[in-house]
């Protein structure tokens, strides 16, 4: 483990045989620049101010720094004397024992980890069951932390044997049990041996201890967990090596009794938990990507990750890898994966952390494996059906078609079948939401284009758009309608047109209105000639027949309820509640939506399929789409009689 920066501790009490009431705060002397947070000159002038440390250090800072040495007394660290031996003989204590016949009883375990004397380790326990406060103790303390750390856990017999680590832990528990706030030294040497061997940290032996020492890494209340929360099952289903002596223990009667409650309640205690936590697991990440990428330390991080992910700076990292844990850690990544959404799903509000989290999720490339795809869209299903499942979609949606509509990023092969993925997964009317959110893009772009030369029908927009409805809506059938529907309902962007208008009076035939509604009928038009394509492929030239001719009649319909009145004295221009069009450019739309011209968009570009003339003409080959409704709508819309009749004329013959 890295080393750890100089740390402060403030105890209630100093006695060497006393248990602190409160339990040592760490409290870091540099500020958290790695993590972008700066002192403000009054906190800096506090500092300056404070006197020189007098406090004793914590535990871990004597644990890991200082070396206990070996009692004296004990000239065979293997065997004990008969004084150390008849103390933990005895069932009761009237007076506490020497301090010197623990340290000396510990000794002794550590050096016989293999086969430790049965009186020896229920006596030890005895005591701490019955005198807590003496294992409080801080050299005992950190005796015991000592051999939880990996200098002593990684040897060969503890890896084989795990007898005294899980007695250690009990003695740790027992003795801190009555005590809310644990020392954050547990904390310490719970990330040394989760990110390195995991030799305790995730045993069945020591999962009661470990659950208490996890509740630092959570917000609520341990009472709280659904099952997916519980403790760590990593290593759970794995058989447990314990000595024949420890064998004999009846541990149940010490632990039975022992509590996994919420710990680190205090802030400031928290905090540094937080700092110390991400510091470590971040001087850990350069094992774990690239080339140099070790699995054991891979599958160590994403276990801690999985722990601690309910920090949104975690999130955000482990997003940052995930795209090359997929491919090379498949089996580990995909745990945390799935926990990583599941807390973001859960939140009533998102923060802007998560959402680019999120959005990063969505930017994978995969590098051609299939079967990654169809992992993470497993997961996201899933998530899906959070408290926020609906916004995480729509953020979702709004991040692809951005990608998609910037020129300047290169097109990512997958975002087609995640958009169909994220329409799916909205609860009603996912057509009609994808129109709503094209429908913004296209006001976007028609304001942007205002007094340009460029063809409102060749617009980048309409083009990635006419691709977007030729992909999703061969997957979809019959959602043309509700796109339509979508792409036309009234909203704010008509006044903005409006707006957009007045401030160019002069641009006639090139404001934002007239190209707006240029580029919405070629993309209506793309709509309903993408209906007729699948349904030739489909052979289902009725239910296509049918698609066409009801989106005739409401996008006609349409026409006539936005055309108010008649404007100029020769009836050359309407007035509409996005801005005033020329009858002409309406007698174009008209005559584009039903089929008379070819539309710009699939005549001039080479990447997509040829306008179809056959095709039009078989699917109304029984009768003309257009309905008795969207017949009465086109004869009520105020055209020009001259005008009138070569729209129905033409179509006619």
């Amino acid at each position: 483990m890295p080393a750890m920066k100089k740390a402060r501790i403030g105890l209630s009490s100093t006695g060497s045989n006393s248990a602190p009431s409160t339990p040592p705060r760490v409290k870091f002397e540099e500020p958290l620049s790695k993590l972008g947070v700066r002192k403000t000159p009054t906190q800096h002038q506090q500092q300056q101010q404070e006197e020189p440390q007098t406090r004793p250090k914590s535990l871990w800072s004597f644990a890991r720094n200082t070396k206990v040495e070996q009692d004296t007394s004990l000239i065979n660290p293997r065997q004990v004397d008969e004084e150390v031996h008849s103390t933990f003989s005895q069932s009761t204590w009237s007076d506490p024992p020497p301090l010197h016949h623990i340290r000396v009883a510990l000794q002794y375990l550590k050096f016989n980890a293999l086969k430790p004397d049965s009186v020896i380790t229920s006596g030890l326990l005895r005591l701490a069951k019955a005198m807590p406060d003496l294992f409080r103790e801080h050299t005992i303390s950190s005796m015991m932390i000592q051999m939880l750390r990996p200098d002593f856990t990684h040897s060969f017999k503890i890896r084989t044997n795990g007898a005294v680590v899980y007695l250690v832990c009990t003695l740790l528990h027992i003795a801190w049990d009555d005590i809310e706030d644990w020392p954050t030294d547990f904390v310490m040497a719970y990330l040394e041996d989760a990110l390195g061997e995991r030799s305790w940290c995730a045993i069945a032996e020591t999962k009661q201890f470990v659950g208490n020492i996890l509740t630092a890494f959570r917000i609520d209340d341990v009472s709280e967990d659904s099952g997916d929360d519980r403790f760590d099952p990593v290593r759970l289903d794995e058989k447990s090596s314990t000595s024949a002596v420890m064998a004999t223990i009846d541990f149940q009667q010490y632990t039975g009794d022992l509590s996994l409650r919420k710990r680190y309640r205090d802030p400031t205690t928290r905090s540094n938990i937080k700092y110390f936590t991400l510091q470590t697991m971040w001087e850990h990440l350069p094992m774990c990507l690239g080339a140099s990428a070790v699995d054991v330390s891979v599958r160590s991080l994403i276990k801690v990750m999985v722990i601690t992910c309910r920090w949104v700076e975690v999130r955000m990292r482990a997003m940052g890898c995930m795209e090359f844990w997929l491919g090379s850690f498949m089996k580990s990544a995909k745990p945390l994966l799935r926990v990583v959404l599941r807390h973001i799903s859960s939140q009533e509000m998102l923060s802007p952390e998560d959402l680019e989290t999120w959005t990063m999720l969505l930017d994978f490339r995969y590098k051609g494996r299939s079967h990654q795809v169809e992992a993470v869209k497993e997961e996201l299903r899933v998530a899906f059906l959070g408290l926020s499942g609906q916004v995480l979609i729509r953020s979702g949606l709004k991040h692809i078609m951005a990608m998609e509509l910037n020129p300047n990023e290169l097109k990512n092969p997958y975002h087609m079948d995640l958009m169909e993925l994220l329409l799916q997964g909205i609860s009603e009317k996912p057509a009609v939401v994808f129109g709503q959110l094209i429908r913004g893009y296209v006001v976007e772009s028609a304001i942007q284009m205002t007094g340009t030369m460029l063809s409102p029908p060749l617009a980048p927009v309409v083009l990635v758009v006419k691709r977007w409805i030729r992909h999703l809506g061969k997957r979809s059938t019959g959602w043309n309608a509700d796109v339509i529907i979508g792409l036309l309902q009234e909203g704010p962007h008509f006044s903005e047109l409006a707006q957009k208008q007045e401030q160019h009076p002069g641009l006639v035939g090139r404001n934002p209105s007239v190209i707006w509604l240029q580029m919405m009928s070629e993309i209506i038009c793309s709509v309903m000639l993408a209906a007729a394509i699948d349904a030739k492929e489909s052979e289902e030239i009725k239910m296509s027949k049918f698609s066409i001719s009801h989106a005739h009649a409401f996008v006609l319909q349409w026409i006539h309820a936005m055309i108010e009145q008649n404007d100029g004295a020769e009836n050359e221009t309407c007035r509409t509640p996005f801005g005033i069009v020329p009858l002409e450019v309406v007698r174009i739309c008209i005559g584009r939506i039903l089929y008379l011209d070819p539309p710009p968009s699939y005549a001039l570009d080479s990447t997509s399929q040829e306008f179809d003339m056959a095709l039009i003409l078989r699917v109304i080959e029984n009768g003309l789409p257009l309905t008795e409704q969207g017949l009465t709508a086109l004869l009520d819309i105020r055209l020009p009689p001259k005008m009138l009749l070569a729209i129905v004329g033409d179509y006619i013959s």
